[in-house]
């Protein structure tokens, strides 16, 4: 039965990449041609699946726009704030994507004189070393290479309802003006801070992580909703696969510097473009329906 029972999960999980995969969205769909190249250099001399880097690159911008809010379709204004999560099959570039984009953030660091003690990448054990970063320098990304490092610093404190670290994460993310913890030892407040993540996993980790079980009540408060989930198609690449870097075309750090300079000293607003407002709101519309359906049906079946 232990083995069946393997089979059977391994056939769903399959089932639920190919169905992921079909959603391939290729660098040029969204990027302009310069920062194609950026992108393409990399991808060819490492092989790598578009979106490997794509779900890297977004938390890693949003860090770096660290005074930047973004305007959304309803006119509400929020920090730019992404957590995402990249799942894959082992040998799949998971690992190199996250280099790509923590070794170009370390760049931009040495170039702005930070030591590493100093370092705003973060990789916090528990939610008070967290909330300890994020008072010393209001804006942080977390990179986990394992998700299981990630969703294993939760849950210090927990009972059987609640989790108070991850209601720490859902609020972050919200981007909370004023975020206030309060302990035996001491309370810590936190004002217009910026938190990113971004982790990878392999793939019946990440489904394990972000399920919500209905008889585990801790897991029912909408954190892993936060996350942008990617699971590209993975392949192990082959030899031939592999392409030589040109060294005419900018490297991450060029377009980290970039964007860093941009938002070093000033507010910015950004706005959709009415293409992509109308997409939010087909989505939108969607997921509502599915919602709205599902209460339907779950308010009629507590009635029985």
């Amino acid at each position: 039965p232990p083995l069946r029972d393997q089979a059977m999960n391994f056939e769903i999980l399959q089932r639920r990449l190919d169905y992921c995969a079909n959603a391939t969205v290729d660098f040029d769909e969204i990027f302009n041609e310069n920062l194609c190249s950026i992108l393409n250099n990399i991808r060819h001399n490492s092989a790598l699946e578009p979106m490997m880097l794509t779900t890297t690159l977004l938390p890693s911008v949003a860090h770096l726009c660290q005074h930047a809010f973004i305007r959304s379709w309803s006119g509400k204004t929020q920090p730019f704030i992404i957590y995402a999560i990249i799942t894959a099959l082992p040998c799949s570039g998971k690992s190199v994507a996250l280099k790509y984009m923590s070794d170009a953030l370390v760049d931009i660091e040495k170039w702005k004189q930070i030591k590493p003690e100093d370092s705003h990448l973060n990789c916090s054990a528990s939610i008070e070393s967290l909330l300890a970063e994020l008072k010393k320098h209001k804006s942080i990304i977390q990179i986990f290479d394992e998700m299981n490092t990630f969703v294993s610093s939760m849950g210090l404190y927990i009972n059987e309802k609640a989790a108070y670290d991850r209601a720490y994460f859902c609020m972050l993310f919200n981007g909370e003006s004023y975020v206030r913890r309060q302990t035996c030892g001491g309370s810590t407040e936190l004002q217009n801070t910026r938190l990113n993540i971004v982790c990878c996993g392999q793939p019946l980790t990440t489904i394990n992580s972000i399920s919500e079980d209905i008889s585990t009540l801790v897991t029912q408060d909408g954190l892993f909703a936060r996350f942008i989930v990617c699971a590209p198609l993975s392949r192990a690449p082959y030899s031939s696969d592999f392409k030589p870097i040109d060294i005419n075309v900018p490297t991450l750090s060029h377009l980290f510097y970039a964007i860093d300079r941009l938002h070093a000293d000033q507010s910015r607003v950004y706005e959709y473009s009415q293409e992509a407002c109308a997409i939010i709101k087909s989505t939108f519309d969607e997921c509502s329906t599915l919602i709205n359906t599902y209460s339907c049906a779950s308010t009629f079946m507590n009635s029985l």
